[in-house]
């Protein structure tokens, strides 16, 4: 939670983390992310699927379709 909040509160931290997930969702290609080797999430990540970060941003994708909202 404190990760959470220490990026989450500076919109520089929030862009930043926004970009290195986008280029790992292209890394990947929007592949499945198994079950991750997290020590103290193991058991929890084992039971639920974790998407493919995505290749975008919000901010890029609103921007995108709010363009698309305003032309006739």
């Amino acid at each position: 939670m404190k990760t959470a909040a220490g990026v989450l509160s500076d919109g520089k931290h929030l862009e930043k983390a926004q970009l290195a997930t986008r280029a790992a969702g292209k890394l990947l290609k929007g592949r499945y992310l198994g079950p991750m080797p997290v020590p103290l999430a193991g058991r929890w990540l084992r039971a639920r699927d974790v998407e493919a970060p995505p290749t975008e941003t919000f901010r890029q994708w609103w921007n995108q379709h709010e363009n698309e909202r305003k032309e006739p």
